[in-house]
């Protein structure tokens, strides 16, 4: 799966190409938030589809914040 694998030398980091730190530090507190408010509706979901949904999103934002996380520690 290409979207998992790193990048290799000659392709570089398009993440980092495209954002500055200032740019990647905004995004990680926005991927944060996203997160917390993640957990906030899992909190209160009581419908099981709508359980899905929530750890679905509470993943996902997850996932978004760890890889950012990742790239600022590349700078």
């Amino acid at each position: 799966m290409r979207l998992l694998q790193k990048p290799n030398s000659a392709e570089g980091n398009v993440l980092l190409r495209h954002l500055g730190s200032k740019e990647l530090e905004e995004e990680i507190l926005r991927a944060k938030a996203d997160y917390d408010t993640a957990c906030m509706h899992f909190e209160h979901a009581c419908d099981p589809d709508l359980i899905d949904s929530c750890i679905y999103a509470e993943n996902a934002a997850w996932k978004r914040y760890c890889f950012l996380v990742r790239q600022a520690n590349l700078i």
